[in-house]
């Protein structure tokens, strides 16, 4: 399935971490990657094979012990609620 990570690292040596969609796959793919860290999630439409694995970012959250920030158009968004 499509989908993307993006790791922005900053000067300093922070690091910005970025994915987009959440498909069904996605808990397996990030376990491939050793993704420790995500800090937002873009959403580009409210398709199932690109918003069925939202419910895997709990354990990001729970770990993090903070919220990640998610980006989505007004349909999408909708549908995510």
């Amino acid at each position: 399935r499509t989908a993307a990570l993006i790791e922005r690292i900053a000067a300093n040596g922070d690091r910005t971490t970025v994915v987009i969609d959440t498909g069904p796959d996605f808990r397996e793919q990030m376990l491939l990657a050793a993704v420790k860290r995500i800090d937002a999630v873009v959403y580009t439409h409210p398709h199932a094979d690109h918003i069925h694995g939202i419910d895997d970012l709990r354990g990001f959250v729970l770990e993090q012990r903070h919220r990640i920030d998610i980006h989505a158009d007004q349909p999408t968004m909708l549908r995510l609620r």
